[in-house]
């Protein structure tokens, strides 16, 4: 018994007289007062709240509290509950790599399903651009029959001239008619020379 009051004693001896006035101010002393004691009387007070209030008793004296009983139970008794811990998380490690497989079969399927749209717009485009082009051979098609239609149409109103043309004494087509005639309006020979 006389080991612990040593220590208290030693402790008190050696705290400062800042410290001492902090722990009397907090025990309960009046402050003013506490400031004009000297360091005898500092010790002496401190020594006389230790020994009113025991609360601050040494921790290796004192009991352990009654939930650190279960720390050290033996270890049949304590298994089945770490055991059983241990399988909830073993099987929340599975709901979450399971959960992850599910989102990366729904991402792959996403891409799937994108690259399927992504596919079906370029044969539609591939389409509509051989639609365009088949269009613009068509148009080609009908403008050179056109061309041709207007061709041999000339071609017609040609040898019908000639036809018609050869029945004039000049022998001329009526478009070599039309030249002749065109040739009578030109100013050659109407001109004057002045000397």
């Amino acid at each position: 018994m006389n080991d612990p009051i040593q220590r208290q004693q030693e402790r008190i001896s050696k705290s400062s007289s800042d410290r001492l006035r902090a722990q009397l101010v907090r025990s309960g002393v009046d402050e003013g007062e506490v400031g004009q004691m000297d360091r005898g009387e500092l010790k002496a007070a401190a020594a006389q709240i230790e020994v009113e209030n025991p609360g601050h008793m040494d921790a290796r004296l004192q009991p352990l509290p009654d939930d650190g009983e279960e720390l050290f139970l033996p270890p049949q008794v304590v298994a089945p509950k770490y055991e059983y811990e241990v399988l909830r998380m073993k099987m929340e490690l599975r709901k979450m790599e399971l959960d992850a497989e599910t989102r990366k079969q729904e991402a792959e399927k996403k891409a799937r399903q994108a690259e399927a749209c992504r596919a079906e717009r370029e044969a539609e485009a591939r389409k509509a651009e051989r639609e365009a082009e088949a269009l613009r051979a068509e148009r080609e098609a009908e403008r050179e029959t056109r061309k041709m239609e207007l061709e041999m149409e000339l071609r017609k109103i040609e040898l019908q001239a000639k036809v018609q043309g050869g029945d004039d004494e000049s022998g001329a087509t009526g478009l070599e008619g039309t030249a002749v005639a065109a040739s009578d309006h030109s100013l050659t020979d109407r001109t004057k020379v002045m000397p």
